[in-house]
């Protein structure tokens, strides 16, 4: 009997061959009997673009407006694309159960199981936030989101999330937040094998595996284990495979990556140090916030290594 699986990814025109390649590893890992049916919203995306998408297997390509948020200012990496997800459900009649995935994320088993979770009741499922191991926090990613699609938009769910976007001014934050402003204390906890982020589970667990099971109710015997047990590998961080060759799982989605229609161009990948990783983190401050930014992000990195107190999560 075939399982049909509703997806949905969000892309823009800079995110194309990142989507594709996260399309692929989902198709080609999944099992005989389940049938996904992926649809790919774009917004300012060129026909070039969408043609390649649509080409893939089971895909569907959903031409979106921005205009609605093209006031909202981008402060940091993540593109105002994001905030399609607020309409994904509307966008989406026909879908009464949504999965969204994230562009970067490498999918390494079938995801039916994952899709026929029982929200029981909650009108979302996500995982919390690798960032806040340690805490009494439960704000969740708004990377692998499965959505109750019928009731989101009963409930005018993309109206309230607009609104409290708006309400926040300006945040580095564009979906995440609001999506935890309304739903953080009320959501459905999924595995954190469903959204599985390699370099903040291994910055956890340095501090002690025994936080992450604490934190997760799991019972890993290393962040090695945890990681192999992934279903979604989600490359949330600036540790990107497609830029990176020495990170985790690098390869495995550099694999996905040749079974698409842009695999013909080999990438040219650096091999990541933490240096990379802070003047990258400097030349973002300072695009995003000047000098000040600057200055911030040189005192929080201060306080992280040199007096070993965390920093506050703004993303929400």
């Amino acid at each position: 009997m075939k399982h049909t699986v509703h997806v949905a990814f969000i892309t823009d025109n800079n995110f194309v061959m990142q989507t594709a390649t996260a399309i692929r590893s989902l198709v080609d890992a999944k099992s005989p009997d389940t049938e996904y049916d992926i649809r790919v919203v774009t917004a300012d995306c060129s026909e070039e673009s969408s043609a390649v998408l649509s080409a893939i297997e089971g895909v569907t390509v959903v031409r979106a407006s921005l205009d609605a948020y093209r006031d909202i200012r981008q402060l940091a990496h993540i593109p105002i694309a994001c905030l399609l997800k607020f309409d994904l459900c509307e966008l989406l009649p026909d879908c009464d159960k949504l999965l969204y995935l994230d562009g970067d994320i490498l999918v390494r088993e079938d995801l039916s199981p994952l899709y026929e979770t029982d929200l029981e009741g909650h009108i979302l499922g996500a995982v919390a936030q690798h960032v806040l191991i340690g805490t009494d926090d439960r704000k969740f990613s708004a990377g692998v989101l499965l959505f109750d699609a019928k009731r989101m938009r009963d409930e005018k769910v993309r109206d309230k999330l607009v609104e409290t976007r708006r309400a926040l001014g300006e945040q580095r934050s564009m979906d995440q937040q609001s999506f935890n402003l309304l739903y953080g204390g009320n959501y459905l906890e999924l595995p954190p094998r469903y959204n599985c982020c390699p370099m903040q589970l291994r910055d956890a667990a340095a501090k002690g595996m025994d936080r992450v099971n604490a934190y997760y109710g799991t019972a890993y015997a290393s962040v090695d284990d945890m990681l192999n047990d992934g279903a979604i590998v989600h490359f949330a961080t600036g540790q990107k495979p497609w830029l990176y060759e020495n990170i985790d799982y690098a390869w495995e989605w550099y694999a996905s990556y040749a079974r698409t229609a842009f695999g013909g161009t080999k990438l040219t990948r650096k091999h990541y140090t933490v240096w990379i990783s802070r003047f990258n983190g400097l030349k973002q401050a300072k695009k995003t916030g000047g000098w000040k930014g600057v200055c911030t992000f040189l005192m929080n990195a201060f306080r992280k290594k040199v007096l070993h107190r965390e920093i506050k999560n703004d993303w929400g």
